[in-house]
């Protein structure tokens, strides 16, 4: 990996809601089983056609060899810069993994974003502007991974590529977008972002009339994507399972607009190795307009303090949430924190987001104990963003985790906070353990 002394201008954001990766699912006791339900986040919306992008080539036992970048000289230098950034990013990631697509909507959202830096955004507030460009660009993808770099025209990024290359080994991208706009005379603000998709989806309008049945078509990217579903939250409240029709190599979604007018948000989710995974996330508007992106506020991010300090920050918004909602508080539980904290200790160190632990195996594999006892319903939501607050927005906005956080059964909480400080970036990761325990069973 690069040190920082060379990199002194690169810097990592993760993003508030949309690029927040969030998690959920649920275990009973035996007798009454349920399925697992992942989930993770952000959108794509218009009814366009979905941008066609280069597919995942089939994996090889040795990664295809990738030409060496050679920078152009145009009468554009900013396309120049990108082109070189670009291909240099493709050759790295090359090195290790299968070369990732190019996607054209990337590189005019990372334009934007970066047009919002240089104008006056934050750094790292850059998050919100981002989702909502990707938005606009008809993006739904949830897994992505956002970088900003200030480099000369003329300036070799060999050095950060490589900081991106380290920060993205494991993560399975699949596309790239740069977009580079000029900071000054002779130098310019590079936004990068690096996107993993698990699914590619059909065509699907932005905007309905109530009371009608839109078919979505789902196909996974690889052999290792399965059992793709959907849950939709409408403007109601109501939160419901949307049963799946294969087709195919793909499933058939089949989602109703019945529960009055307004914003409707799909989510799709599909199983990788760590489990279940939210892959897309759409917003659907019934009745009305479309929300049309004209701007988008930066707002500053706030770094995170002592871990078991902000476990107890978030441990108040949850209960705020719930208050809000008609619901009674949930109590503390010292055994689900220190279940909640083992897994996320464990995401962070194992550099993987999921329910499925490489070494510990999924929740019920993990289920914490008060000597013999299990709780008789526990409930796991997990989340990695570059902020508290931002993993608590993500998880109150997504219908799965909205879902659990709501759930009037449940009456006991422990909250697990683990940071990992890197170079020039903080990633935070969030697991949350939502339980009840059997009367008694821990006096």
């Amino acid at each position: 990996m690069v040190s920082k002394s060379a990199i002194p201008r690169a810097s990592l954001f993760i993003m508030a809601v949309a690029c927040t990766l969030v998690s959920a699912c649920v275990a009973k006791e035996a007798a009454r089983p349920k399925p697992m339900l992942d989930v993770a986040m952000f959108g794509r919306a218009k009814s366009e056609p979905v941008r066609a992008t280069l597919p995942p080539p089939v994996a090889a036992s040795k990664p295809p060899t990738v030409p060496k970048p050679v920078r152009t000289q145009s009468d554009d230098p900013l396309r120049d810069i990108e082109d070189w950034v670009r291909s240099s990013v493709v050759r790295a990631l090359g090195k290790d993994e299968t070369p990732p697509g190019l996607d054209r909507g990337l590189d005019v959202a990372c334009r934007h974003t970066s047009r919002a830096l240089v104008d006056g955004g934050t750094m790292d507030g850059a998050a919100s502007h981002l989702r909502m460009q990707l938005q606009s660009e008809q993006i739904t993808d949830v897994s992505y991974y956002p970088f900003t770099i200030e480099m000369a025209f003329t300036e070799d990024p060999t050095p950060w590529v490589e900081f991106v290359r380290a920060e993205s080994q494991g993560r399975g991208v699949t596309q790239v977008g740069v977009g580079a706009v000029a900071k000054g005379p002779d130098t310019a603000l590079v936004t990068i972002v690096l996107l993993r998709r698990l699914l590619t989806l059909s065509a699907f309008p932005r905007e309905v009339e109530p009371n009608t049945t839109h078919l979505l078509w789902a196909k996974p990217t690889g052999p290792m994507i399965k059992n793709p579903h959907a849950v939709v939250w409408s403007p109601s409240g109501m939160i419901r399972d949307i049963a799946v029709k294969p087709s195919g190599m793909s499933v058939e979604i089949p989602i109703t607009f019945d529960d009055g007018h307004g914003r409707y948000v799909v989510q799709i989710l599909a199983e990788d190795i760590h489990g279940q995974q939210v892959t897309n996330q759409l917003d659907v508007w019934v009745g009305q307009p479309a929300m049309r992106v004209e701007s988008a506020a930066i707002l500053p991010m706030e770094p995170a303090g002592d871990p078991r300090t902000e476990e107890k920050k978030m441990m108040e918004m949850l209960n705020h949430f719930r208050k809000a909602n008609g619901l009674k508080p949930l109590v503390f539980d010292p055994i689900l924190q220190a279940s909640a904290l083992r897994h996320s200790t464990d995401m962070r160190d194992g550099r993987f987001f999921g329910h499925r632990s490489p070494k510990f195996g999924d929740l019920r594999q993990r289920t914490p104990r008060s000597g013999t006892t299990v709780p008789e319903l526990l409930l796991e939501n997990i989340a990695v963003s570059a902020a508290v607050s931002w993993a608590h927005d993500g998880l109150t906005n997504s219908p799965s985790h909205r879902r659990n956080l709501l759930d009037p059964d449940i009456t006991s909480v422990g909250i697990g906070i683990a940071v990992r400080n890197g170079s020039r970036m903080q990633i935070v990761y969030v697991t949350q353990h939502l339980g009840r325990w059997p009367r008694q069973a821990k006096d």
